[in-house]
């Protein structure tokens, strides 16, 4: 929209900018430009979109190609669209459905990045909250962990691997935390499976896996971010 005196308003007062993907279609790259304007709140939970012309202006895009993007955010719950009226950022977005859009765009490397801030606050989290039935699932994570380990089952052990950790997510009782983990599992087996072997002769990683639990066991809060911290950026070098 342009004002009389010529001044550009609404949220989109500045051009928005398609980040040069690698990957995705035209329609990928304008949902992601809009979905990262939502979920950074560049725009606020009912605030009305600019017309599907404007939008398709401002994106340098077809107006079919901006109808798929506005349809692939409603799908995902991002936005709303009351016909006649207009399209509108949702009121209420889900924990659970800000992960799933953001995991629509993420990249691996993004994933490890993000897990090794995540890991060691979830891992405090789990010291403060877990009670004896966590340090139960947790000690049984873990042994189904070393048994993995002497195995030659490289899924066996990714397995093993996710389960623990999820059980430390479950432990902090953060739901965040928790769907995060859920949510990087599919992203970062590959990378985990690939060098499944290696991590399972990896004696620091191994000893690692059991500090953590010894900290969380023992409330001990900094030895358990340390140790997941440590534990996080191993598995995320790269294969």
């Amino acid at each position: 929209m342009v004002t009389r005196c010529g001044q550009r308003t609404g949220w989109h007062a500045r051009p928005m900018a398609i980040p040069a993907l690698e990957r995705g279609s035209l329609a990928d790259r304008s949902a992601d430009a809009m979905r990262k304007r939502i979920l950074s709140r560049a725009v606020k939970p009912g605030q009305r979109l600019e017309s599907l012309r404007e939008l398709a202006a401002e994106l340098g895009v077809s107006l079919a190609v901006a109808r798929e993007a506005i349809s692939r955010l409603k799908g995902e719950g991002l936005v709303e669209v009351r016909h006649g009226i207009g399209t509108f950022v949702a009121r209420k977005t889900s924990a659970a459905r800000v992960l799933r859009a953001a995991r629509l765009r993420a990249s691996r490397a993004e994933m490890e990045e993000l897990r090794l801030a995540v890991d060691p606050a979830v891992a405090r989290a789990a010291v403060r909250h877990a009670d004896g039935g966590d340090i139960d699932d947790l000690l049984f994570a873990l042994g189904g962990l070393e048994v993995a380990r002497t195995s030659a089952d490289p899924v066996a052990y990714v397995r093993a691997d996710v389960a623990f950790h999820l059980a430390v997510a479950r432990a902090s009782r953060n739901g965040l935390g928790i769907g995060f983990h859920r949510m990087g599992t599919r992203l970062l087996q590959p990378n985990l499976a690939a060098r499944a072997a290696e991590h399972a002769r990896n004696r620091e990683l191994n000893e690692l896996h059991r500090a953590l639990f010894t900290a969380i066991d023992e409330g001990r809060p900094w030895h358990a971010e340390r140790a997941a911290r440590k534990i996080a950026a191993i598995e995320a070098q790269p294969t």
